[in-house]
């Protein structure tokens, strides 16, 4: 693991430990969840970015699923996964691509444009 790698998982687990950045589900939105609830997981889910941020910036899917990432804001958003084993991408401004997980576990990424910032880390789950 690359130097600028362990940085990110160290800045997105400090971020998340120190803001509580984990979105619940609210039962409405399939693209959330509630960590302690047995709900089915979905087969695709979307995150979307914003000027403001990720958003949901934690999904659930079941594996083989595909999760669309979407970039609403003028600006690009580079995705970084921060262990490597999804290939790191550049959503352009008004752009989208979807990406499918295949293996269970939890893949976690930074917007490598922002990189201090907590509200564009993201975490997909798949179980």
């Amino acid at each position: 693991m690359t130097i600028r790698k362990l940085f990110f998982v160290l800045l997105l687990g400090l971020g998340l430990l120190i803001v509580g950045c984990e979105v619940e589900g609210d039962g409405d939105n399939p693209d959330t969840f509630d960590a302690g609830s047995d709900t089915v997981n979905p087969t695709s889910a979307t995150m979307t970015f914003s000027a403001t941020g990720v958003n949901p910036q934690r999904v659930t899917v079941s594996p083989g699923s595909s999760v669309t990432f979407t970039n609403n804001d003028s600006d690009p958003h580079a995705i970084d996964f921060a262990d490597g084993t999804i290939a790191d991408f550049e959503l352009a401004a008004g752009s989208s691509r979807s990406v499918t997980f295949s293996g269970a576990g939890e893949y976690s990424f930074v917007d490598e444009y922002k990189p201090g910032n907590t509200a564009f880390f993201g975490t997909i789950v798949v179980r």
